[in-house]
């Protein structure tokens, strides 16, 4: 993560806890426990209407 972090990326670290992992991160999500799974559900929602997912990928793995 810090080497990630040295080349430029932003990392955004979502936990209810504070931790050492927020104190590094650019950004801390603090989200209330119980609710990851409707914050991964807005992140795949998010990813898959703005097509921000590899299209090749995808579809070259797709079951027929």
């Amino acid at each position: 993560m810090r080497k990630a972090q040295e080349k430029g990326a932003i990392i955004i670290h979502v936990d209810p806890r504070y931790n050492r992992t927020s104190a590094a991160a650019t950004s801390n999500a603090r989200i209330r426990p119980g609710s990851d799974i409707a914050f991964l559900n807005a992140i795949i929602n998010y990813i898959l209407v703005n097509k921000l997912y590899d299209e090749a990928y995808v579809s070259s793995t797709r079951t027929r």
